[in-house]
């Protein structure tokens, strides 16, 4: 199952300390751990904003397929929860073009496609899936799920953060506090 959780503090946004970020996706990874009981990771970028989160139930790479994902240079990193489809055929294709791997999970495929093809990597993908990628040098933030929505990715702001997470609790540690939308339930709720 896996889950993940990420926030992105734009710039004009004041982040909290490095630190601080990381303890915060540890108490949202705490509440999601029933999703990926079998290994833990979090990234955060030195100035602290951009923070990604992952549990992971492994199934496919069981001794190295650990997330937090990067690229050799450290400049790419991702969160991949779900499956990735043929992924055994787009690795060999890679691995002859000169691209290297440093596990034998799907979820790398992710890292790797995007270094090869950019944005353009989500012509590749087929499965259910959602994934965070971080490219520290475009300082870029990418966020994509499947076409059909199996595997979930909810998106919130929260005093400027943009968060990302497989489930809307995971944003409660970093701030976010749900509320009822009266309105909607007096106007649009259904009246029998």
């Amino acid at each position: 199952m896996c889950g993940l959780i990420s926030a992105f503090y734009p710039d004009g946004v004041i982040p909290s300390s490095a630190e601080a970020l990381e303890q915060k996706l540890n108490a949202s990874l705490e509440i999601i751990e029933y999703r990926g009981p079998d290994s833990r990771g979090t990234y955060v970028s030195p100035d602290g904003r951009v923070g990604l989160g992952h549990v992971r139930l492994s199934i496919i790479d069981l001794e190295t397929g650990f997330q937090p994902l990067s690229d050799e240079d450290n400049l790419i990193h991702c969160v991949v929860t779900g499956e990735i489809y043929d992924h055994d055929r787009i690795r060999t294709e890679m691995q002859s073009q000169g691209y290297s791997f440093k596990t034998k999970s799907d979820s790398e495929l992710v890292v790797q496609l995007y270094k090869r093809d950019s944005l353009n990597l989500l012509f590749h993908l087929r499965g259910e899936f959602a994934f965070v990628l971080y490219d520290v040098k475009r300082r870029l933030l990418l966020a994509v799920r499947d076409r059909f929505g199996i595997k979930p990715l909810y998106y919130t702001v929260s005093n400027g953060c943009i968060l990302f997470g497989s489930e809307m609790k995971t944003f409660m540690p970093l701030g976010w506090r749900a509320e009822w939308d009266i309105a909607s339930i007096v106007n649009y709720g259904g009246i029998r």
